[in-house]
């Protein structure tokens, strides 16, 4: 429900972990149930935006809603990463 300062930690070494024994090239975050997301947030997200393409890659967002689209818009995410339809 909330991606921030508690969950970054977490999230960037699942993510990381999984990229390097699946060999994963694209990663979608799925932010169907994320009600709140912070400053922390959107860096991990640019993070493995820059990993993946690194790799040849790609990120994409999911179910993004309205409150935190706007916040990823300010933070220019949105050019970098494709919200998926």
């Amino acid at each position: 429900r909330e991606f921030d300062h508690f969950s970054a930690r977490n999230m960037k070494v699942e993510t990381e972990a999984l990229i390097e024994a699946a060999g994963i090239k694209n990663i979608v975050f799925d932010f169907t149930r994320t009600e709140f997301m912070d400053s922390t947030g959107v860096g991990i997200l640019l993070g493995r935006y820059k990993r993946m393409n690194f790799i040849g890659g790609a990120v994409y967002t999911w179910h993004v809603s309205t409150r935190i689209r706007r916040m990823l818009e300010v933070a220019g995410v949105t050019r970098l990463i494709t919200e998926l339809e």
